[in-house]
Parts: C-alpha cells; sequence; structure tokens
C-alpha cells in the first residue's frame, strides 16, 4: 500500500482551501437572478425566496452528513 507523503497532505490542504469558496460562490450568482427567476417562472418573489432557503438548507444537511462520511471513512485506520 503506498504511503502518504507530504506533497499529498500539502495538495489536499490546497484542494480544501481552493474548493471553501465554492458555497458562497452559489449564493452570490444565485442571489442577483432572483427577479429574472420570477419573471421566467411565473412565481412571487416569496416563492423564489423559498427555493433560497431549500436551497441552504440541503447545503447544512450535505456537509452535515458528507462532514461524517469522511470523518468516518477518511481517517487513517
Amino acid at each position: 500500500m503506498r504511503q502518504f507523503q507530504a506533497a499529498d497532505t500539502r495538495f489536499g490542504v490546497f484542494l480544501a482551501f481552493l474548493l471553501m469558496p465554492l458555497s458562497g460562490l452559489g449564493t452570490d450568482i444565485y442571489l442577483p437572478s432572483l427577479p429574472a427567476m420570477t419573471e421566467a417562472l411565473h412565481a412571487s418573489p416569496a416563492q423564489i425566496q423559498f427555493s433560497l432557503t431549500i436551497f441552504l438548507i440541503g447545503y447544512a444537511l450535505g456537509q452535515f452528513i458528507i462532514g461524517n462520511f469522511l470523518d468516518s471513512f477518511g481517517r487513517w485506520r
């Protein structure tokens, strides 16, 4: 079995820091499009804002589930 080296750890840390802004990027793209979504989908602004709430709840649940999964399978034995 291949041993982990310092370069692997540095790459993992670099990748984690690179992916951190993606959650903010999702909301930054989503928020300016809310008025256009109300027109395109013929929905009320409250319904479109609720879709953002559902997105954030789903994101939070995903973090909870994936975090537990990675903790249980990603740690060294």
